[in-house]
């Protein structure tokens, strides 16, 4: 017997709570791949330096939607999780593997479109986007089914 009980109420609660788990692991792989795509980009052009963490942690958490999700120590411990991998191969890929679990969520599609803005954003904060930017940032829209040129501004 679980802990709602085998009742009618404690099946509906169980399901609820279910629900809200499912709802929270799917926010927390949105919150995962932002931090993933953007510590990618803070490190597109080599380690990843204290204005660019900074930079990537503000893109982020002053998001709309993940800033209403997530406080920024939420967000801040995310993303030095996701810093910590960018040095090596192993730890890229994984960080790619955090962006792909994105489309599987309900609203994939949509999650994967304002993770590709954030990405843009941390690639634009300094003005400008260098070749191996834009090359990280191709990657990580094809990553998640998108075409890079639909974020670009004109």
């Amino acid at each position: 017997m679980g802990w709602f009980g085998k009742s009618k109420v404690g099946k509906a609660l169980a399901g609820a709570a279910g629900a809200v788990q499912k709802d929270l692991t799917g926010n927390k792989d949105f919150l995962e791949a932002a931090c993933a795509f953007a510590a990618l980009m803070a490190g597109a052009e080599g380690g990843v330096s204290p204005a660019e963490k900074q930079m990537a942690i503000q893109a982020v958490s002053q998001s709309p939607k993940l800033g209403e999700l997530f406080d920024r120590a939420e967000v801040e411990a995310c993303m030095n999780k996701m810093i910590s991998r960018v040095e090596s191969a192993t730890g890229r890929y994984a960080l790619e593997g955090e962006m792909r679990d994105i489309l599987k969520q309900p609203d994939g599609t949509e999650m994967a479109k304002y993770v590709a803005f954030i990405g843009y954003d941390v690639m634009m904060a300094d003005g400008a986007a260098g070749e191996k930017e834009k090359a990280r940032f191709a990657k990580g829209c094809a990553l998640l089914n998108l075409d890079p040129t639909e974020f670009y501004e004109s």
